[in-house]
């Protein structure tokens, strides 16, 4: 062997023993064997609970990751927040702060080397008598709500579903980036929704409703109806069923798709199969229906 290639042989030698040595300080053995498994390998029980006073409180906030959050209405006069269930690598814990009359909870992960996989709920149970503002945020995960009444509900997704059930709130805020909405007996004074990927089913509705999509079908019944409507739609139908009795002025219109009404209206302007505007009885009320790709829909009950 000539002596340029002796000198290479041994630098190689070198370079593979000091990447060992290396990798043996920063990243010891039992780490090495977990890389891809979580920190240890194997899952782990998560069981943490914790109670609040409801004493002076008026806004609750609550933020997961990677989590299903369940809500359920107590007798109670305490708050119980109870996390649970299996997670490997990055370990969950619940986070807390109360700050002036507004608690704030959150799901926090202790930095690990390794993947993190989890199954977790996160239940809380939340004294009847709160009736005050509650904001949830979620970045993975189902969120189910019965049976409450709320001042203001305010939820934020990325990615999952939204179950509501008998929900009475002044003011009502959803933003969700993927996911399904739906909802029965829902009596708002003001719904905002900006859903961008998804679809949205809600019975038993009242309320004045804003609703901004990007993606997917948004139905809604009516239960009572005196309200204003503004749907704006980019791609998916548009379906909205009210009482016979209803009284409004509709501006209607698609880029691609049908308009169907199965109300006497009175034409204002043009009509043709992407364009209807006019008036049912008084007009008192305001419908704007405006989808780019899909149909729209205008039911009697």
């Amino acid at each position: 062997m000539s002596k340029i290639g002796k000198i290479s042989l041994s630098l190689t030698t070198i370079s593979v023993i000091s990447l060992a040595l290396a990798l043996g300080v920063f990243f010891p053995w039992g780490n090495l064997q977990a890389l891809g498994q979580g920190e240890s390998g194997y899952e782990e029980n998560i069981n943490e609970e914790k109670f609040f006073d409801l004493k002076k409180i008026n806004a609750i906030s609550i933020g997961v990751s990677s989590a299903e959050i369940r809500i359920k209405v107590v007798t109670s006069d305490k708050i119980r927040v109870h996390l649970h269930g299996k997670s490997s690598g990055q370990k969950p814990y619940l986070t807390y702060k109360e700050s002036g009359n507004k608690l704030t909870i959150d799901i926090e992960r202790k930095s690990r080397l390794g993947f993190s996989r989890s199954n977790l709920i996160l239940d809380i149970d939340l004294p009847k008598k709160y009736e005050n503002k509650l904001q949830l945020n979620s970045s993975s995960g189902d969120i189910s709500i019965p049976t409450l009444v709320l001042e203001e509900l305010s939820i934020d997704m990325s990615s999952g579903d939204l179950d509501l059930i008998s929900l009475t709130v002044r003011n009502f805020i959803f933003d969700s980036s993927s996911g399904k909405l739906t909802a029965n007996e829902i009596e708002s004074s003001k719904t905002r929704l900006k859903l961008s990927s998804g679809s949205a089913e809600i019975d038993n509705f009242t309320g004045d409703l804003d609703v901004k999509m990007s993606s997917g079908d948004f139905e809604v019944k009516y239960t009572n109806f005196n309200n204003n409507i503004a749907i704006d739609s980019s791609s998916g139908d548009i379906k909205i069923t009210l009482p016979e009795d209803s009284n409004f002025e509709l501006d209607s219109e698609t880029s691609s798709g049908k308009i169907i009404c199965d109300y006497p209206i009175t034409i204002s302007g043009g009509q043709d199969r992407n364009q209807l505007k006019g008036i049912v009885g008084s007009g008192v009320n305001k419908i704007r229906l405006e989808v780019s790709s899909g149909d729209i829909s205008i039911l009697k009950k």
